[in-house]
């Protein structure tokens, strides 16, 4: 029961930040969830991708090319794995009201940004890898 002090208004408004909240949590839930994917899937697939090369001569510029991108996709599913940490972190903060001044909240992006960028360098680096080979032809 509300107490005779809090008004509708007052009200509405906490059910509102209330939903807010819950909905910016289950967004950084599903983002976590894809960025653990695409890395870790790109990596098995490289992986598999690669023992089924390893012993042709022909591939042989191309092994290098696809460790580093093996690599790079397994740093980025590190980063994807310990953002929940840094976003668990973010809510114990005293400046949890105001993201942009929380240093957990800052290390939940660079994170996101650096997953991001670890599938995109691993697999630019498999794509280069194949095109020097058949270039090198």
């Amino acid at each position: 029961m509300a107490s005779p002090m809090e008004s509708d208004a007052d009200r509405i408004r906490a059910d509102r930040a209330n939903v807010l909240t819950q909905t910016r949590n289950r967004i950084l839930s599903e983002g976590f969830r894809g960025l653990v994917l695409v890395n870790g899937g790109g990596a098995a697939a490289l992986a598999a991708f690669l023992q089924a090369v390893w012993d042709k001569p022909s591939a042989a510029p191309m092994r290098v090319y696809l460790l580093i991108g093996i690599g790079s996709l397994l740093l980025g599913t590190a980063a994807a794995a310990i953002l929940f940490l840094a976003r668990y972190l973010s809510f114990f903060h005293p400046n949890t009201h105001t993201p942009t001044r929380n240093p957990w909240w800052w290390t939940t992006i660079v994170l996101v940004l650096l997953s991001l960028a670890c599938f995109l360098f691993g697999m630019g680096t498999a794509v280069t890898g194949g095109l020097v080979t058949l270039l090198g032809r």
